[in-house]
Formats: C-alpha cells, structure tokens, sequence
C-alpha cells in the first residue's frame, strides 16, 4: 500500500490520471494506464462517503487490474476531533498493521492519505460487493457467517498476540491514556444516569453504577493482560464473507482499532449485538473455535480458561458501550436494544463475580 499523494477534496479529483497515479504508486499498474473512471455515489456514513469507481484500462494494462474499486472519503467541512482521529487510526491500520500480515482478511488498499492539519483523509480499497455477503443490516448472521467472522478475528488478533512494540509503534497511546479514559467513562456515566437513569429499571441502573464504578480496574487489567490489535467495532454488519468457495472472509471499518485484549472483540460480536436466544447456543462454540483459531496461528501458552475469563471481562467493559453510543448522539434505537443484549449477557455470564 502506497501513499497516494494529497487528500481527495470531492470526487471531481477522481481523475484518469489520479486513479493511474495512485495504481502505479500501489504497484497495480506496471505497464498501461486508465483510460476512463466512471464515479457512483455508493453509501453514505455519519462521518465519510464511499464511491465506487468503474475503471476501464489502456492496451497493455495488467489484465488483473481492478475493474471496480471504492474510494472511502471524510466529508468535507470542518472535521470533528472524533472523525479526524478515527480518519487518522483507519490510515495507520493500513500504512503499518496490514502490510505485515500474510494475506490479511481485510480488503486490499491501494492507497492511502491523511491530512493531520485539515482532519481529512481517503483510502482506495478493493470493491468487494459482487463478491462477498453480509447480514440484511439488523439481523443477525447465519451460523455459517458467524464461524467466519470468529475466523477473521482469530486471523488478526493471532498475527499480533502480545508483539511487545505494537503500542509504541503505532502510537495509539501516551502515558496519560488510562488516565483520560477512565475520567470520560466516569463523565459519561453520570451524565446518562442523571438523564436516562430515572428511565431505567432500577436492577440495570444498579448494574451500570457497579460496572462503572469498576471501569478503573477492568482497564487497568490491560497492563497485565495479553494485547494485540482489536477492530474495537466488530459487529456482524463489519464482516464480508465470500459467496464462492475460494474467496476469503473479510473484516472492514478500522476506524475504531486500538491494542486491547482480543476478547473485546468477542464481546463486542456476540455480547452486545445478539439477544440471549442466538447467543446462548453459539457463544461457546464460537469462543472454541475462536481459542482453536489463535492456537492455529501461533498463540501459545493461552488457555481455554484464561479465554473464557477473558471473554467474562470483557463482556462486564461493553456494559458500558452503550453509553457511548448515547453520548455521541446514536438514536435511542440504536443504544437502547444493545443496553438491553449486553446487560443480559452480564447477568447470565455471572460478570458481577468478577468484579468483585
């Protein structure tokens, strides 16, 4: 993956020659050039737009050249702290974590910019969606979607378990980041439970004011625990999988990654997006299969226990997830149904026990 020069300002940058550009740069294009982009307004995201580029190529171009590609674009205007970091986060996955990765199960990136002074920035990525699935957006996925997704997320966590450099090398963190978390979430936290707590059943008001009060400790387990890169939004709807036998599982969005234990990822997967009657039945299944995938790739000296543990701990940090989502403004709809998954899975995974 190549830095492919200045951030794209509109689609009216999407050029012949810009596309060519960025190809050579990407290594695609060694012989030929683009002869034509035709560009589509694709979808639309709370903080960027995603096009997608029809391309025809020169005589001579490679004949693997990508006929179909997607451009993911911030929105113009003045760029939010959160969308200029989550710009910022999404190119450092792609400049420094996938490259090292044999074959990664995320999309290919022929391209790359980020502008720290404006908060703005732009990938050119494969155009997966003639090739792969994914879940009917609220619905859950089948079974067979989900083994697949735990896959993806055995594949990365198990490339980078515990690499000893990742935190300083991707400079995610100072010495002040347990510090600033812990104040947001007990920020967060009393300002949801003095305007949605009287609302709330009185049981889940009481469990988000111990979970809560428990934030300093559960984050403070990181130091001790085993880290590796997390997606930090793994939710089905993040996960493509291949309509035909040959193709690979895929794992999008990495607006939100960070160097956390892996089972947030579970967590986040099944916990907080799935109600009890799907959860139940595959949740330890899938972590099998999960702790089955890690040990496939390399991860040793981590246990069926410490897994499950782990998964337990994480499950009691998501409570939490939902009063983010509040404080960003994400509709009562959107939060309210994952309050209710996540704080079901606290109480059946008996998480209170370890936060004690």
């Amino acid at each position: 993956m190549a830095d492919s020069g200045r951030v794209l300002a509109d689609h009216r940058h999407l050029t012949s020659e810009w596309l060519t550009a960025a190809l050579r740069d990407g290594g695609v294009l060694d012989c030929g050039r683009v002869a034509s982009v035709r560009v589509e307004r694709w979808r639309s995201k709370p903080l960027s737009e995603l096009l997608r580029l029809r391309v025809t190529y020169s005589p001579g171009a490679p004949a693997a050249a990508p006929a179909s590609l997607v451009v993911k674009v911030s929105k113009p205007g003045p760029a939010s702290r959160r969308a200029a970091r989550r710009g910022w986060k999404e190119n450092r996955f792609y400049a420094l974590v996938a490259p090292h990765m044999s074959d990664p199960p995320v999309p290919v990136c022929y391209g790359a910019a980020h502008d720290p002074a404006r908060g703005r920035s732009h990938l050119l990525i494969e155009d997966l969606s003639e090739s792969h699935d994914r879940p009917p957006r609220g619905l859950p996925p089948t079974p067979e979607q989900a083994g697949q997704d735990v896959d993806c997320l055995a594949a990365v966590h198990g490339r980078w378990w515990n690499e000893p450099d990742l935190v300083r090398a991707v400079g995610l963190r100072d010495g002040r980041w347990y510090e600033r978390r812990i104040a947001a979430t007990a920020d967060v936290h009393a300002r949801f439970d003095a305007a949605v707590g009287p609302h709330l059943p009185a049981a889940t008001r009481a469990l988000l004011a111990e979970v809560a009060a428990s934030h300093p400790a559960l984050l403070r387990r990181h130091e001790r625990a085993a880290l590796t890169v997390a997606h930090g939004d793994a939710h089905c709807w993040n996960f493509l999988t291949p309509r035909g036998p040959d193709g690979r599982p895929c794992l999008l969005d990495w607006e939100c990654w960070d160097v956390e234990p892996g089972a947030k990822d579970l967590a986040a997967l099944m916990a907080l997006h799935w109600y009890p009657d799907l959860r139940e039945p595959l949740e330890r299944p899938l972590l099998e299969r999960y702790h089955r995938g890690l040990q496939a790739h390399g991860v040793e000296g981590y246990g069926w226990a410490a897994c499950w543990t782990d998964y337990r701990f994480a499950v009691a940090e998501r409570v939490l997830s939902p009063l983010y989502q509040w404080h960003r403004g994400r509709p009562v709809d959107a939060w309210w149904p994952n309050l209710a998954r996540i704080t079901a899975a606290y109480r059946d995974l008996g998480c209170a026990e370890l936060l004690g």
